[in-house]
């Protein structure tokens, strides 16, 4: 058999045997095809053929092409089935879950690269600067604004400043912080810097400190490092009177000062406001410079009051006092020889404290409207003055040895205090009284010399404003302790028409 009729054999034995699963038929179909061929090849020869053909095949095979067609018939009508369909995409999802499977980590970490890469996004969209901006300068103009400025324009007129015609205005917004500024009312362009005078700027600067420190409603304790300067003799008092009420409100306030006057307007208008809690120290350095920030507890003995410098003459009196109950009377004489002199200056201190309510140390201006308080001395009270400061005088005299006088004892020094200390008592109580007592004298208005009223002129109707805010608009003339002042109708105490 040549080749090629025996690979063709075979791929038909093949096809029936392992395709078609007809193993019998493949047999049966090989067997008739060898013999066939070998009866061929024999009557090709010449020979005579022996060999007898084995049964025809042909109709087993014909049935098997009738099943296989009625087959093939059955598979394309079913091809276009909902079954088949299902199984195609059951096939398909199969062999993509097993291509996913092999590149399952890869994909995982794609997944939350995406998903952070998103947040981000979001993130970046939810904090841009504009919305920020705009967010935070709307809060501004609801909580800030209006009651800051409100704030800023009590604060003005509480230091004294109102004259100035000043406002603050929100000047925009720098990454999203509301921005403000002080200007000039009838200047906005103005730099205030090349205006104000340096005592008015640090005024203005404290009113913006103070209302901004009123709106954080923080009780913290505030620090001040000279708040005011030689050149705000002008202002000195209304600021010592602002920092008292504010250290009378419950917040801790301490004042580093140069100024023995300032320091003098913080004694008294904390007094004035009855702030009870007043601690002085002073911070001095030795005088060979060897060491700075000596810290004593007191104040000057320039400035302070009467009732400081007589405590200090009598715990002083006491630490002595042993000197002399110990017989050591020379050490006791020098060691007390200024202590009168300290008993000078202390009822010099008294008079001046009783005279302060008009005529202030370190301070030209004089008050009239408490003149009442001087009418409240007697000429007993001046009496009883000269008397102790003369006493006191003769204590600090040379005494001749002939004599045979000896040094005060400590008893004379500690009557000397008390008396002093009840002297200031008693004329301040009195002269608080007709304080309190003084006719009320109103205003009246100006006449010429016919008798009519003198016309108020143009910058007397200007220079008033309201008391409280500072406000030239709408004001009503209001009596307040016997004083008339001006306030607007928002301002207006109560009870008033």
């Amino acid at each position: 058999m040549t080749d090629t009729r025996q690979r063709c054999l075979t791929d038909d034995e093949r096809l029936l045997r392992d395709e078609l699963v007809e193993t019998s038929l493949a047999t049966a179909v090989a067997g008739y095809y060898r013999a066939a061929v070998a009866r061929m090849e024999q009557v090709l020869e010449g020979q005579e053929a022996t060999e007898p053909l084995p049964s025809p095949v042909s109709g087993d095979v014909q049935t098997l092409c009738s099943q296989l067609g009625a087959k093939v018939a059955d598979l394309r009508a079913s091809g276009k089935s909902s079954e088949r369909a299902a199984l195609v995409r059951e096939r398909q999802e199969l062999q993509d879950r097993q291509l996913l499977a092999m590149i399952y980590e890869d994909l995982e970490a794609e997944v939350k690269r995406r998903k952070k890469a998103a947040a981000l996004a979001l993130a970046i969209r939810d904090t841009d600067t504009n919305k920020v901006t705009r967010k935070s300068t709307a809060l501004a103009d609801v909580l800030i604004t209006a009651a800051w400025r409100d704030g800023f324009a009590k604060e003005v007129n509480r230091l004294g400043i109102h004259h100035l015609r000043i406002e603050l205005q929100r000047k925009g917004s720098r990454q999203g912080t509301p921005q403000f500024r002080i200007d000039l009312i009838r200047n906005s362009t103005a730099k205030l810097g090349s205006i104000l005078s340096e005592g008015e700027y640090r005024c203005v600067a404290l009113a913006a400190f103070l209302s901004e420190l009123t709106l954080s409603e923080n009780p913290s304790g505030i620090v001040f490092d000279d708040p005011v300067s030689s050149l705000d003799h002008d202002y000195r008092d209304e600021v010592a009177k602002r920092l008292a009420e504010e250290a009378a409100s419950g917040r801790q306030v301490i004042v580093f000062t140069h100024d023995v006057f300032f320091l003098e307007c913080l004694s008294r208008q904390s007094k004035a406001v009855g702030q009870g809690t007043i601690r002085y120290h002073t911070v001095s350095r030795l005088p060979d410079g060897s060491r700075a920030g000596v810290v004593e507890n007191g104040v000057p003995p320039t400035v302070a009051p009467a009732d400081a410098i007589a405590d200090g003459i009598a715990n002083q009196v006491t630490q002595l006092e042993g000197l002399y109950t110990s017989g050591r009377t020379v050490e006791w004489g020098q060691r007390t020889n200024g202590l009168s002199n300290q008993l000078r200056k202390c009822w010099e201190r008294a008079v001046a404290e009783v005279v302060s309510p008009v005529v202030k140390r370190f301070d030209t201006n004089v008050d009239t409207k408490n003149v009442w308080q001087l009418t409240a001395l007697e000429t007993a009270d001046f009496v009883e003055m000269r008397g102790a400061y003369k006493r006191c005088s003769a204590l600090n005299h040379e005494r001749c040895a002939e004599l045979g006088r000896s040094d005060p004892p400590p008893q004379n020094f500690l009557d000397e205090v008390e008396k002093v200390k009840d002297w200031l008592e008693r004329v301040r109580t009195k002269q608080q009284a007709a304080q309190q007592n003084r006719p009320q004298i109103l205003d009246s208005p100006l006449t010429n010399s016919t008798g009519g009223q003198t016309p108020k002129s143009a910058s007397d109707e200007d220079e008033k404003r309201c008391q409280q805010c500072g406000s030239n608009s709408g004001l009503v003339e209001v009596e307040v302790n016997g004083k008339r002042e001006f306030f607007c109708e928002a301002c207006k105490p109560s009870g008033e028409q």
